[in-house]
């Protein structure tokens, strides 16, 4: 599909600019997608920072937005020479560290 098309589609309402982000995204190598390597260092990381928090310390972390930016970026980090070319994480990616944040807050 072709971008023009897309935005067609969107104008007329028929799918949303996060499911054209998904799209680009799938097609793009300048993003990291959810694998299963980066889905198990997400689920390993965010395990491995909620042991060693208090309750305090976790709240600090989401205020100070640190999933969306540090954690991020230590991702695009961790898998920079298997995506050389990535300078940006999915926004799949992106969804599942934010569902994984949730639900490590029950805990």
């Amino acid at each position: 599909m072709n971008q023009e098309f897309l935005k067609m589609q969107k104008l007329a309402g028929l799918i949303t600019e996060s499911q054209i982000k998904e799209i680009f995204a799938e097609k793009d190598e300048s993003y990291i997608r959810l694998t299963p390597s980066v889905q198990q260092y997400i689920d390993d990381s965010i395990a491995n920072i909620r042991e060693s928090s208090d309750d305090e310390e976790w709240e600090y972390l989401k205020n100070v937005e640190f999933w969306e930016q540090d954690f991020e970026e230590n991702i695009l980090i961790e898998f920079g020479e298997k995506y050389p070319d990535a300078y940006m994480i999915s926004p799949e990616v992106s969804e599942y560290v934010a569902n994984k944040v949730d639900e490590n807050d029950d805990n």
